[in-house]
């Protein structure tokens, strides 16, 4: 999924970073509906971003759970 938005990345000038493990991560559940979240996120961060931002996405295992977390400098969400 990364690599979709490497391009919209670029013509934006994000500094596009992803961090993974060396090992494979294995996440039981609906493959379809895990990749359709992850990539929601990971498209919503890219296209919220403004120009010359950072998104980074890091894979990592806690406690025998893998955990995915998208950080950017987006717009965000209002509080109200």
């Amino acid at each position: 999924m990364y690599d979709l938005y490497t391009k919209d990345a670029a013509q934006k000038n994000l500094k596009y970073i992803l961090k993974v493990p060396v090992f494979p991560l294995i996440i039981k559940g609906d493959y379809i509906k895990i990749s359709q979240i992850i990539n929601n996120i990971i498209s919503n961060a890219v296209k919220y971003t403004l120009r010359n931002g950072n998104v980074e996405i890091i894979a990592s295992t806690e406690y025998n759970r893998v955990i995915i977390q998208v950080n950017d400098n987006g717009v965000g969400f209002s509080i109200n």
